[in-house]
């Protein structure tokens, strides 16, 4: 699934490490300071060629704020507006955020927490 490719495309471009501080489907309890890859509801697949548009939640959580806001801008650099790029097992055609960051105030152990959400255009190879 295109999330694992974009974790790691996240981790080529120093963003964090997968396993370590990104995370797929969910923000683990025990983890602070952390990224958070999660499926959003997607337009169906294309009928007539093979590509494919999915929406991807970026979601973090910080203990200070200023650190979770500077995250969610170095993902929002990298993948706003990217155009025609490889990632393991995907050309992605483009990827634009569909909003701005989102500020979702903090959690029961008042940890900052982020939103983006990002659509990708994309076939795989």
């Amino acid at each position: 699934m295109i999330a694992e490719s974009i974790a790691k495309y996240l981790e080529d471009n120093h963003i964090g490490t997968r396993g370590s501080n990104i995370f797929i489907g969910e923000l683990p309890l025990n983890k602070v300071n952390c990224v958070a890859l999660i499926y959003s509801p997607s337009p169906d697949p294309n009928k007539a060629i093979d590509v494919y548009e999915q929406v991807i939640d970026f979601r973090v959580r910080f203990k200070r704020s200023d650190n979770g806001y500077n995250k969610m801008l170095a993902i929002l650099n990298l993948l706003h507006k990217g155009q025609n790029y490889k990632i393991d097992d995907y050309h992605v055609y483009f990827s634009n955020a569909l909003g701005m960051i989102d500020d979702n105030d903090r959690d029961l152990e008042r940890r900052k927490l982020f939103k983006l959400s990002i659509r990708f255009i994309y076939r795989e190879d």
